[in-house]
This record gives C-alpha cells, structure tokens and sequence, in this order.
C-alpha cells in the first residue's frame, strides 16, 4: 500500500490569489485533473466530494484527533478529555451509538432548516469583522482580502 507522502501530488497553495472569490469554491482544474488529492504546505487536501464520503463513511479509516493532540503535547486535563469525547475520535459501538443520536440532526433536510438562522448569523458575523477592520482578521485578510471573505450568506448554500 502507498503512503501518502511518497504520492506525486499536485500541489496548492493557500495564500495564491487563484484561490480567492468564485475560485474558492472549489478547486482549480489543473488541481483536479491531476486526481482527487493535492498536499500543501499544511496539510493533505481532497478535491472532490466523493472520496471525502468514502474516507468518513469508511469503517477502516479513523480520524487522528489523538494523535494530533499527542503532537502538540496535549495528553492529559479538559482539552485531553474533550478530544478523548469527541464522536470524531470515538470507535467500534460508541461511535455508532453517538452518530445514531446526532444523525437525525445532522441530515441535509435538517441542515435546510437552519439556513436562514446560518445566513443572519453569518451577515451579522461578516458586518462585524467589517466594522472592526483588519487588525481583527490576524492576517486572513491577507489571503482573502476582506471582500472575499467566505462570511456571506453565500457561504451558507440554498436548500436543494
């Protein structure tokens, strides 16, 4: 089996003005033509829509929410306890007793009906960062640009 490291991936860059407005919306051709993963100096990025199903979905597959914290040299206290909670982190029959209660709330019929809350809250968010200017942003704004910011309604996507 290939490690993902020794892949010859395309590569993206999160700070190019490509991926900034309509472009941030999904990724640029070139990057999917090349297959439906590309790394970053961050990390590993899925292109498309189904592997990322396939990977969650997947009994074979677990999030590393614990390795992660061991890297960062949270092992033990609240944050530790939080992380060993969580349902991303959950395997085996607590998991799928977790997911079946969380799931009816998580459908994309029940996501519809937030939208309009998601859409207010999201305008109220954006008018604030506005307001407060790029000194609150920490540099997003440097990426984006403050009119490009994914804080809209848009971001929020209609009900099918």
């Amino acid at each position: 089996m290939a490690v993902v490291t020794e892949l010859d991936l395309a590569t993206i860059g999160f700070t190019s003005p490509e991926l900034t407005g309509e472009r941030l919306r999904g990724p640029p051709a070139e990057l999917r033509g090349r297959g439906w993963l590309a790394g970053s100096s961050l990390a590993f990025v899925m292109l498309d829509r189904e592997p990322g199903d396939l990977f969650l979905r997947s009994r074979e597959t677990a999030f590393a929410g614990r390795e992660i914290a061991d890297l960062f040299g949270i092992r033990n206290g609240p944050l530790r306890e939080h992380v060993d909670a969580n349902i991303l982190n959950q395997r085996g029959e607590r998991h799928r007793r977790l997911r079946a209660l969380a799931g009816p709330a998580l459908t994309p019929r029940a996501a519809d009906r937030w939208r309009p809350v998601m859409r207010e809250f999201l305008g109220l968010l954006r008018d604030q960062i506005a307001a407060a200017g790029p000194a609150v942003l920490g540099g997003v704004e440097e990426i984006y640009g403050l009119d490009e910011l994914p804080l809209s309604w848009e971001a929020a996507p209609p009900a099918a």
